[in-house]
């Protein structure tokens, strides 16, 4: 559960920053009691007048009937997925937290292969001073340790990075 509504990130998954849900699936899932998993969401607990606590993730979506039985057809009231005439619970794919299950076992395995690397990184020293921006955003606005940073934004670089797309990271991958 997240305080506020937080978006689920293709891009920030993709350059490994953001790889808290597929942690939590690739955990889950590595249970011996647990036969099988269907995703996980980020839950607003807190939100403002006239937002709403749809939950949003990724996940299997051929458990999409047993998410939310009432999205036959539009918008899941609850989750980031949409039903429609011709993709059933696929609907908006390149939105939708919906995956075919090929691509939700290939984003499984693209995050193992991405938390093998970070950890390689940290292991052999790796740890550069160089915060990503994506578009405006950068962790440096909210980050705690800015009085201690040695980063600088007038005289370092940013590790600039480009917005990738649902569709253009499951190629990508």
């Amino acid at each position: 559960k997240k305080r506020r509504d937080k978006p689920f990130s293709w891009s920030k998954l993709y350059y490994g920053l953001d790889m808290q849900l597929a942690i939590y699936i690739l955990a889950v899932a590595n249970s011996k009691k647990i036969q099988s998993i269907a995703g996980a969401f980020y839950m607003p607990v807190e939100i403002g007048v006239g937002k709403s606590r749809k939950a949003k993730g990724i996940f299997n979506g051929e458990y999409a009937q047993q998410l939310d039985s009432a999205a036959s057809s539009g918008w899941s009231g609850f989750y980031n997925f949409r039903t429609t005439p011709n993709d059933g619970q696929y609907g908006n794919y390149g939105t939708s937290g919906a995956l075919k299950p090929k691509d939700f076992e290939k984003v499984l395995q693209f995050a193992k292969g991405k938390i093998v690397q970070l950890a390689e990184d940290i292991v052999s020293g790796r740890i550069d001073i160089r915060p990503y921006r994506i578009g405006k955003e950068s962790p440096c606005g909210y980050c705690d340790y800015r009085s201690v940073c040695r980063f600088d934004w007038l005289i370092n670089e940013y590790n600039i990075l480009g917005s990738i797309s649902k569709p253009e990271v499951l190629e990508k991958i």
